[in-house]
């Protein structure tokens, strides 16, 4: 659990680290493929770099061969009492989480089948290497992948028409709904974060500035202009598609006739500059050394004799029926690391009997509530390997 929650603070702080780059540096460049480039890349950094953990060589070489605390052993038995309860923040917290996942996943699907709906029950004709869907309604005119839809109730001339479709067109070819189809994907996921929707009106602005610049020639701009001005500034509903007319048709026309420039080579330094630090920071603060040798030792409730420890393990550790059945006895070794935070991670056992014992006490070790306080070495905390010596044993337990 403790690791899933710190990938989700991983990827949330790196979608607003980049979201605040990109609103401070690049939010007024002209140069709209970079933007959106930029874009996707934050994401895509967002997303993966908290799967993996950097660390020094010399780190990597020290802890193959570091010596862990030993606990002492406890002792389980067919009679040992029934488990606890789950915990129930954590139950209610999954709970809630994957209810919004499941939510927002439906609303996905329901606005995808609107759009298929259209595509199926619609007129169409080959235009090119596209299809131009005529729709009975006055819906207004939107693209999604190879598909243009364009209403019959509007009235627009031919060249008017040719020149909306050439603006699809650009982009159904620069691929544009893959963005919209990921940012939406990605903001099912994480349903919580409110800055997922600022990447998504993001994307929106650079789609529609890039297929403006493409699709229009020099000579075109006023008259293309005030073709936007003409259409109807209404939303269709289809929240996955690209929208010709939307209510960005006043900055549409203002960065028309922006003035193209290059970006500064200062900004481009900057932004590859906070990408790399993103990646170490993250990457790096998620791994430490792991200390053999600590001032003070962990504890884990309110003394350090693990009283606490030994009864949450006695009251939720079950003999396992196959290592009962076939008479198993013997020790299991679990090894895990208290973090500064006082939670586990690197929970395993290294040593183990089979038959489901070992399985066994992993999960039991991962479902320990966070009641650990985390060692101290030279006065700062520190992570702290343990390992916890397990007795399966089908006599009568000691006490």
């Amino acid at each position: 659990m403790n690791t899933v929650i710190n990938y989700l603070v991983g990827v949330n702080l790196g979608i607003c680290f980049f979201l605040l780059i990109y609103k401070t540096l690049l939010t007024n460049e002209t140069d709209h493929r970079f933007n959106r480039v930029f874009l996707l890349l934050a994401l895509i950094i967002s997303v993966t770099v908290p799967f993996f953990h950097f660390q020094n060589p010399p780190l990597l070489a020290i802890n193959r061969d570091l010596q862990s605390y030993l606990l002492p052993e406890i002792q389980i038995s067919p009679l040992s009492g029934p488990p606890s309860q789950i915990d129930s923040f954590w139950f209610w917290s999954c709970s809630i989480y994957l209810v919004g996942v499941a939510t927002f996943f439906i609303v996905f699907l329901i606005r995808l089948l609107k759009i298929m709906e259209s595509v199926y029950t619609s007129s169409r004709r080959k235009y090119g290497s596209v299809w131009v869907i005529e729709l009975n309604d006055d819906r207004e005119v939107f693209s999604f992948f190879k598909f243009i839809f364009i209403s019959k109730s509007v009235c627009l001339t031919e060249r008017e028409k040719e020149q909306i479709i050439r603006h699809e067109q650009v982009h159904i070819h620069n691929y544009h709904s893959f963005d919209i189809l990921f940012v939406n994907l990605l903001g099912i996921l994480l349903w919580f974060n409110p800055f997922l929707k600022e990447y998504r009106k993001s994307f929106i602005q650079l789609h529609e500035f890039e297929a403006d610049a493409r699709s229009v020639n020099d000579d075109e701009v006023d008259s293309y202009c005030s073709l936007l001005a003409k259409a109807a500034l209404q939303s269709s509903g289809y929240q996955l598609a690209n929208h010709f007319t939307n209510s960005l048709t006043l900055k549409r026309i203002e960065m028309m006739k922006t003035i193209k420039t290059k970006i500064s080579r200062w900004k481009i330094g900057s932004v590859a500059f906070a990408g790399l630090a993103f990646c170490l920071v993250v990457g790096c603060a998620s791994k430490d050394e792991v200390f053999d040798q600590v001032d003070q030792l962990p504890t884990f409730g309110k003394d350090d004799q693990y009283v606490e420890l030994y009864e949450f393990i006695g009251k939720n550790l079950r003999y396992p029926p196959e290592a009962r059945n076939s008479k198993i006895e013997g020790k299991v070794f679990a090894e895990f690391v208290v973090e500064k935070d006082g939670s586990l991670s690197d929970v395993k056992a290294v040593k183990g009997i089979g038959h489901g014992c070992d399985e066994e006490v992993v999960r039991v070790v991962k479902s320990l509530p966070a009641k650990w306080n985390p060692g101290e070495k030279n006065g700062k905390m520190v992570r702290t390997k343990f390992t916890l010596p397990i007795l399966f044993q089908l006599s009568d337990p000691k006490k």
